[in-house]
């Protein structure tokens, strides 16, 4: 969940499984309410993150606002996370640990990345989502403005050809 209002990467994704998230290198805390599903908590947090100023902050302006103080905060979100997302950069993942189902995968998607696109705007998104089922769902998100189809076209090769049956 990105402050300008992206949504969850698809109806097959099993939110109950999504233990955090990270953007840039800051993980945002999540606060459940009684009785309140997953699903509707995690809305409630992209919710928030939507109504933050929009003159050039949002989530720079989240992410420096450092929204947990407790270390121990901080520490749920060590723990396997199954959703991850990255700006282009791949900075966020280096913060990960190595032992993560996902991390693999993305040591493989960010070299691929960094060589096509080597001046990626900043809001060019990497998503990946690992489902219930253990099937890797991956989701790139661009400006239209920046990337042409044929880039993207070389960018899914690369992918495929990188990552095998992984990739759908």
């Amino acid at each position: 969940f990105e402050s300008n209002g992206r949504s969850p990467p698809g109806q097959s994704c099993d939110v109950s499984r999504t233990l955090g998230w990270c953007v840039s290198h800051n993980y945002l805390s999540v606060t459940k309410q009684p009785n309140e599903s997953p699903k509707v908590t995690l809305e409630r947090t992209q919710s928030t993150l939507r109504d933050l100023p929009v003159n050039g902050f949002n989530l720079f302006l989240a992410k420096h606002l450092k929204l947990f103080t407790d270390p121990s905060e901080r520490a749920q979100f060590n723990t396997s996370p199954e959703m991850a997302f990255t700006y282009s950069d791949g900075q966020a993942f280096q913060a990960l640990d190595d032992t993560l189902p996902i991390k693999p995968c993305v040591d493989l998607i960010m070299p691929i990345m960094s060589q096509l696109l080597p001046n990626a705007h900043p809001y060019a998104l990497v998503v990946a989502c690992l489902h219930a089922t253990d099937k890797l769902e991956i989701h790139f998100t661009y400006h239209t403005n920046q990337f042409n189809p044929s880039t993207i076209q070389q960018l899914v090769l690369a992918m495929e050809q990188a990552l095998g049956d992984l990739v759908e």
